[in-house]
């Protein structure tokens, strides 16, 4: 199999992204990919009342400065059906449940290839995928959910932070931890073949052939950590023998 060429993705949410918002907003998302390059992308957001009263909203990237777009917008099935629709994906269903504190979206899409997945508005503003042949009909997948280059600049700031503390870091990272005391963020990819080797931000729990990044408040110990989830890479290898993308 051919090294799969690096796709720029742009969109609503991704989880480094999710770190940097309220503790009010819950997400679940599940990728599954089929041996045909097709699947789906499903999503369970719960957002407050509070943050969907601001759709201009703005959040900041302390590893960057860089602005985030509030996500309300996704709640919109009108809107939302448009932007999937220009990416080449199809919205399966849109399901929104409006309690009197929080609003709950239930969505689910399909693409007909990896090439409209990785250009999905669910997928992250400037998020990468990366497969690559891994020999012996193996296909390692490499997936950065907010870039290749944020992960450099996490690292970096990760090494200066190791040198040199950093006071306003610490001083953001203090506020993090108690506005984020409840966050528990999970993304689960189906892959289409059994999974052989996988980096240590991913578990293997139930089915051999699914992968599964989880963040939670508790993962987040150090100003370092909050860094490193800002900007992770997941890395998965596995069985690609039955695929024909």
């Amino acid at each position: 199999m051919a090294p799969v060429d690096q796709y720029n993705m742009r969109g609503w949410i991704v989880a480094g992204a999710a770190l940097l918002l309220p503790s009010c907003l819950e997400l679940e998302g599940t990728i599954t990919i089929r041996p045909d390059g097709t699947g789906t992308q499903a999503l369970s957001m719960k957002i407050s009342r509070e943050m969907f009263a601001e759709p201009q909203q703005q959040v900041t990237i302390a590893s960057g400065g860089e602005s985030v777009a509030a996500i309300a917008g996704v709640f919109d099935k009108k809107q939302a059906t448009a932007e999937f629709a220009a990416a080449g994906l199809t919205v399966d269903n849109h399901e929104v449940k409006e309690k009197r504190s929080s609003q709950t979206l239930d969505l689910e899409v399909s693409f007909p290839n990896l090439k409209s997945l990785a250009a999905s508005p669910l997928g992250g503003g400037r998020s990468d995928w990366i497969l690559l042949d891994a020999g012996e009909g193996k296909t390692a997948m490499f997936f950065y959910p907010m870039g290749k280059e944020a992960l450099k600049k996490a690292q970096r700031r990760i090494r200066d932070l190791d040198k040199q503390p950093s006071e306003q870091l610490r001083a953001f990272f203090m506020k993090r931890r108690a506005e984020i005391a409840g966050l528990d963020l999970t993304l689960t990819i189906n892959l289409p073949g059994e999974v052989c080797k996988k980096s240590e931000n991913l578990s293997v729990e139930k089915q051999s052939t699914q992968v599964i990044a989880r963040i939670t408040a508790a993962s987040i110990q150090a100003p370092r950590d909050l860094l490193a989830l800002l900007a992770p890479c997941y890395v998965a290898e596995f069985d690609s023998r039955l695929c024909t993308w």
